[in-house]
C-alpha cells in the first residue's frame, strides 16, 4: 500500500508542479487564457496574481516531495498530512469560490492521496 500512496502523492505534487508553470509562465498565452477562459485583458490585469498563486503551488509541491523523498509514507505522514490537507482545503475554497472543477482536480486527488497515506503501514 505505500508504493500505492507514495504514487499518488507523486501525482498530486506533479499536478501542483503543472500549475505552477500554467499559473506563473502559461497565464497570458491562448493555452493558459483557454484553460482558465480569461480574455487577454484580463489575463494580463491578472498575471501577477496568477504567477503569486503558482508559487504558492510550487510550494505545496515541494513540501509533498521533501516530507515522501525525505521521510517515505509512513514515517512522514504527519508532513505529508499537513501538505494534503492544505491542498484539499485550497482546493475545497476554489471549488466553492472560483469554479467547481477545481474541487475534482484538486481536492479530490488530495483526499485519495491522504487517505493512501493513513492506510499505508510499515
Amino acid at each position: 500500500m505505500s508504493k500505492i500512496a507514495a504514487g499518488a502523492v507523486t501525482l498530486v505534487a506533479l499536478l501542483h508542479l503543472y500549475f505552477l508553470v500554467l499559473e506563473m509562465f502559461l497565464w497570458q498565452t491562448p493555452f493558459g487564457m483557454s484553460t482558465f477562459g480569461t480574455s487577454p485583458e484580463i489575463a494580463a490585469a491578472s498575471a501577477v496574481l496568477a504567477a503569486n498563486q503558482g508559487l504558492y503551488n510550487g510550494f505545496l509541491a515541494a513540501g509533498l516531495l521533501w516530507a515522501l523523498l525525505s521521510y517515505g509514507v509512513v514515517r512522514g505522514r504527519s508532513i505529508l498530512t499537513f501538505f494534503l490537507v492544505c491542498v484539499g482545503v485550497a482546493g475545497i475554497y476554489g471549488g466553492v469560490t472560483a469554479n467547481l472543477r477545481i474541487l475534482f482536480v484538486q481536492a479530490v486527488p488530495a483526499s485519495i492521496a491522504l487517505a493512501l497515506v493513513w492506510s499505508s503501514q510499515k
